[in-house]
């Protein structure tokens, strides 16, 4: 039996029976071995070597306080079962598991301290009916889960993190309608590993490298075998730069988990997107409240809402707290089509885009093109000053964008004839400049 209030030797080698007495402090700079039984009744079980330290042995440790305060970047590594039933600290240094080797918290057990320089890197057992945050985390980065309480003092949870992009295992394509952006830099393995309890899931982002979040459009989602599912948004704190958010729902599967965005949103503070003509310069224009990880803006074309080219691309301010104002004169000849759209991407290559709007023809530049008569009901007249008329093709589109006749315009006129009833946008080119005109057909 071990009294003392403090045992601090280089390493623990356990070859018979142990049995720390109660009150007892033990400190440890070295590895343990434990060959033997060890029973624990100890107020704290410390490790704080100044270097990698492990735990190993043929026999299964279980400790009541244990303290992970190694001084190193290396840690503890367990290279055999290991379970608590009091306290587990993190105080420094991050402790290493595997699925050979589990470190496993028991009914009762609590977690104090976590953080990016104490954590646990690899999987984590929970057993009981409490709720409860696995302090995970990789590679200097902290990344806890919290699940709320389950049904059953036996039901277990298992939790690793994994600073990694989730398509390079689960297919980020597929998944339910509403996601969006899916984080590109890692996901959690959440495990129900004996029960049947549904509990709600709480993640969270921060300084870790992933694109920022805008709260109220963050998403729980869960890798089903197939596809990402949607657990949606029950709720969230923080800011767009470190916040958490917890599912709307219990959740009854298990699986891979990650932090998504709604498609809608885009990962700046969008004020504005317009498309205006001044002075006769076909001009777009938008501004940002906030920016963060923002890289660059692309302004993107459409003549019928699907098909999208690029016109141009202008950088982002990176990170911004103030409102940021945009131009992007559109050079003439190049065409703006019926749509516009902002497509908006980070550093890390993730993209956003915005809604799109109506283009804005410059109708001065129109002022040499003569349509007519307009309203009309079987023939269009075109009439250029330019005197290229010839040579022009057309493209009839509804204001939604869909094209009802296209040709080369022949002798100044258009049949229209087949052309149902309504407003539609005509788009006229030339060898010199392109026209975009509004006509009304009727009956």
């Amino acid at each position: 039996m071990v009294s003392q209030s403090l045992l601090a030797q280089n390493q623990l080698n356990i070859a018979g029976a142990l049995k720390l007495a109660p009150g007892s402090k033990i400190g440890i700079f070295g590895d343990v071995l434990n060959n033997g039984s060890l029973i624990d009744s100890s107020e704290a079980f410390i490790l704080a070597g100044d270097s990698l330290q492990t735990i190993q042995g043929d026999s299964a440790t279980k400790l009541i306080n244990f303290t992970v305060n190694n001084h190193s970047t290396a840690g503890i590594t367990i290279n055999q079962d290991l379970e608590v039933s009091g306290t587990f600290t993190l105080t420094d240094g991050p402790i290493h598991t595997s699925k050979s080797a589990l470190l496993t918290l028991i009914d009762g057990a609590t977690v104090v301290g976590g953080d990016t320089s104490s954590y646990v890197d690899g999987p984590l057992n929970k057993l009981g009916n409490s709720a409860f945050t696995f302090p995970v985390g990789k590679e200097g980065l902290y990344a806890p889960v919290t699940i709320s309480a389950p049904a059953n003092k036996t039901d277990q949870f298992t939790c690793e993190y994994f600073n990694a992009d989730a398509n390079d295992s689960y297919d980020v394509g597929s998944k339910d309608p509403g996601i969006g952006r899916i984080s590109s830099c890692e996901y959690w393995i959440l495990d129900r590993t004996i029960g049947s309890s549904a509990v709600n899931v709480t993640l969270n982002w921060g300084d870790r490298g992933c694109a920022s979040i805008v709260p109220e459009d963050a998403l729980v989602i869960r890798w089903d075998g197939s596809q990402w599912k949607n657990h949606a948004n029950g709720g969230t704190t923080g800011t767009m730069s470190s916040g958490a958010v917890v599912s709307n729902e219990s959740i009854s599967s298990f699986s891979p988990f990650a932090i998504a965005s709604t498609s809608s949103a885009l990962p700046i503070g969008l004020l504005r997107f317009e498309d205006k003509c001044i002075n006769s310069i076909h001009t777009v224009e938008w501004a940002t409240a906030t920016e963060t990880s923002n890289d660059y803006f692309t302004i993107e074309t459409s003549f019928n809402g699907e098909t999208w080219s690029s016109i141009a691309e202008v950088n982002g301010q990176g990170n911004s707290s103030t409102e940021v104002s945009y131009r992007y004169r559109i050079p003439e000849g190049v065409s703006a089509g019926n749509y516009l759209r902002l497509k908006q991407t980070d550093f890390d290559g993730q993209f956003t885009v915005s809604a799109p709007i109506s283009a804005t023809p410059c109708l001065e530049k129109s002022a040499e093109l003569l349509v007519y008569p307009n309203p009309t009901r079987d023939v269009l007249n075109v009439n250029f000053s330019t005197g290229f008329e010839e040579n022009a093709t057309y493209i009839i589109f509804s204001l939604t964008g869909t094209v009802v006749s296209q040709g080369v315009l022949r002798n100044g006129a258009i049949n229209v004839s087949e052309v149902p009833p309504g407003s539609y946008l005509c788009r006229f080119e030339t060898p010199e400049q392109t026209f975009v005109k509004k006509v009304t057909i009727v009956d």
